[in-house]
């Protein structure tokens, strides 16, 4: 395999292939909701489809995400939950909150 084609347009300027992002552009405003409410201390510049809650969180620890968590969306969360994609633990806290607010 050629590794320099993989870098390189038909012009022949320099290209940087990026992640995926089409689930976290697809679920946008529940991220926006997201990063205002749990993460609000941190500013991604580009959150890919692959990036776990740890790729984006820098200073915080399981204990304090998993409170933040449970004081926005009344949703308690477990250590594996943390090894879901960043799109799908936002996605599974928003259904869950719904699936809570709605059996009262």
């Amino acid at each position: 395999m050629n590794v320099s084609r993989l870098f390189r347009r038909k012009d022949s300027q320099p290209q940087i292939p990026f992640a995926e992002d089409k689930e976290m552009q697809r679920i946008a405003p529940l991220a926006d909701e997201f990063l205002k409410n749990v993460l609000f201390d941190e500013e991604p510049l580009f959150i890919s489809d692959e990036a776990t809650i740890w790729d984006v969180s820098s200073g915080l620890d399981a204990n304090e995400l998993s409170e933040r968590c449970l004081k926005f969306y009344g949703v308690p969360l477990l250590p594996s939950d943390f090894k879901r994609s960043l799109w799908g633990l936002i996605e599974y806290l928003h259904r869950t909150r719904k699936i809570k607010s709605s059996s009262y």
